[in-house]
């Protein structure tokens, strides 16, 4: 049984991950508290190391859903470098960047609205001008318009989901899976009605998901 516990639907991005290696395992899906703008600076540190090793001109984007969010990415950044005698501030330019508008548009149907677009287009300026080569999607959310962001930065830039860098870590972790295709996702009625969240929810896991599966707590 795999156990995922998130503060909102977006969550469902790692899970979506992992279950396309495991399509028939067990898993259970806990949205049980109100979401923050806490970042783990572990996952950031990951994310870092991920892009290293992938970068071809070390000019590294990081793109994040709020203000705060840019503002933790860019202090850990600098916490991480500074412990490191800056060896990755020697290699790298990190562009971090906030796109705030983009969660609502998508939780409102609005992703493949030309207004979006335009919106994308704006937002993505700064990093296609800094020559960004890898761009970091730090939001669930952004996994959403990935089509949309491969064509705004072009085909040389390579984009990589925080959620997919999650789900590996939690991947290796993975011991023993029961897989009896059991999908079971429980709620806290004060962020989501179970409708609500089954059509967020599907725009994340790509997969039907059936209002019995779903348990208000």
């Amino acid at each position: 049984m795999i156990k995922i516990k998130q503060s909102g639907a977006a969550g469902l991005s790692i899970l979506k991950y992992i279950y396309s290696k495991f399509p028939h395992a067990d898993f259970e899906y806990t949205c049980d508290f109100s979401e923050d703008n806490n970042i783990s600076e572990l996952d950031i540190k990951n994310n870092i190391e991920k892009a290293n090793t992938i970068t071809r001109f070390g000019r590294i984007g990081i793109i994040c859903e709020t203000y705060e969010e840019e503002v933790q990415i860019k202090h850990y950044i600098q916490n991480i470098q500074d412990r490191e005698n800056r060896d990755i501030h020697n290699k790298n330019i990190f562009i971090t960047k906030a796109l705030p508008l983009l969660k609502p548009l998508i939780e409102e149907n609005w992703e493949k609205r030309p207004e979006t677009k335009s919106i994308i287009r704006k937002y993505l300026l700064p990093l296609k001008s800094n020559n960004i080569d890898t761009l970091i999607l730090f939001s669930p959310y952004f996994d959403i318009l990935t089509k949309e962001f491969q064509k705004k930065m072009g085909k040389n830039c390579v984009l990589l989901s925080a959620s997919e860098i999650q789900a590996e870590n939690i991947m290796k972790n993975i011991a023993d899976i029961s897989c009896n295709n059991n999908k079971k996702f429980f709620v806290n009625k004060n962020l989501y009605t179970p409708e609500k969240f089954r059509h967020i929810a599907q725009k994340f896991f790509c997969e039907g998901i059936s209002e019995k599966s779903i348990t208000a707590i």
